[in-house]
């Protein structure tokens, strides 16, 4: 549904303002998994992803896990680049406590999903089938959307914690696309109520989003995320600061199973978000009602930056950062 699908389904356009905003820029788009070798040879081999840094062994450091409200756990991580993104993919992997995996649908408020847009979908088809990932849609393979002569072929799908995927490729790829097999990316979140999600994102974090407006149950777009009933509306804006791309999708007359987990469970989602005043902000979120993660309820000092974990409408967690000057 990425970047095309805007059209697809509502009609939405969207632009991005100068204006001034609470939020500075995208960080990760974050999700915590079950087993971090696991899950790392699978973004490495299908997708050809490059990891910053190496793994390390679990640490225990009582900042950081308070940050992320899981004492008593060790925790560690990487982050993959994503070539021609704004953002990178954070996994996690917390042990030591007592944890849930849990795999949303697509309709499902809460549940997240990457969107990798790729030279090549059949390749990329290809590489997830030789390593198993289970394919959600309905075709079990890629589905055509867009007008009759488009060329965008798409296919969700979910990674070894069952993560929602989307892989996409649209013709022309650009001339300066990265040479890989993946070539950009745009995260997307299923909320229970646009209104109350936008007033979270537009409202106090300060992202330009256009909200959908109408609801639309294009088959071709059904299929490609695993539903075999019902209507989607979609919204979409920018990250200030930064070129990330984020898209909202509402779904109606399907069964929808609120999808919400804590941090440290594997497939929970997260955003990390750069912010100019971490204290102004959280004084916001508060007074708007929404739920603080971080133990004691505000930012803790990480030494470069001050962090705090807050809940979007829909149990997703939101990383607050505050670098240091």
């Amino acid at each position: 549904m990425r970047n095309l699908a805007i059209f697809l389904l509502s009609g939405v356009v969207f632009a991005q303002t100068n204006a001034p905003a609470p939020v500075a820029g995208m960080q990760n788009f974050i999700h915590s998994v079950a087993n971090l070798e696991k899950s790392v040879a699978f973004y490495r081999d299908v997708f050809g992803l490059e990891m910053n840094g190496e793994l390390r062994p679990p640490n225990a450091n009582p900042t950081v896990l308070g940050l992320v409200n899981a004492a008593g756990a060790k925790f560690r991580a990487v982050t993959f680049k994503i070539p021609g993104a704004a953002f990178g993919l954070e996994l996690t992997e917390f042990t030591g406590i007592d944890r849930k995996p849990a795999q949303p649908n697509h309709w499902d408020p809460g549940a997240a999903d990457l969107a990798l847009r790729v030279r090549d979908v059949d390749a990329a088809f290809a590489a997830l089938k030789k390593a198993g990932a289970p394919i959600i849609s309905l075709p079990g393979a890629p589905v055509k959307i867009g007008p009759p002569t488009g060329k965008i072929r798409s296919v969700f799908t979910r990674d070894p914690d069952g993560y929602i995927l989307e892989v996409i490729q649209a013709d022309p790829i650009a001339a300066d696309a990265p040479a890989g097999m993946v070539i950009t990316a745009t995260m997307g979140l299923t909320v229970g109520d646009t209104e109350k999600t936008l007033a979270f994102y537009r409202d106090i974090l300060g992202m330009d989003i256009k909200a959908g407006t109408a609801f639309g149950g294009n088959k071709a777009i059904l299929d490609m995320v695993g539903a075999s009933s019902g209507q989607v509306k979609q919204s979409a804006g920018m990250i200030p600061g930064s070129t990330a791309r984020i898209e909202f999708y509402e779904f109606k007359d399907i069964s929808r199973t609120p999808f919400r987990l804590r941090i440290p469970d594997p497939g929970s989602p997260a955003l990390s978000l750069r912010v100019s005043d971490v204290d102004g902000l959280l004084k916001r979120v508060k007074a708007a009602g929404m739920k603080v993660i971080t133990s004691g309820g505000e930012p803790v000092n990480l030494g470069m930056s001050r962090n705090v974990f807050v809940e979007d409408p829909n149990g997703v967690a939101v990383e607050l950062i505050q670098r240091a000057n």
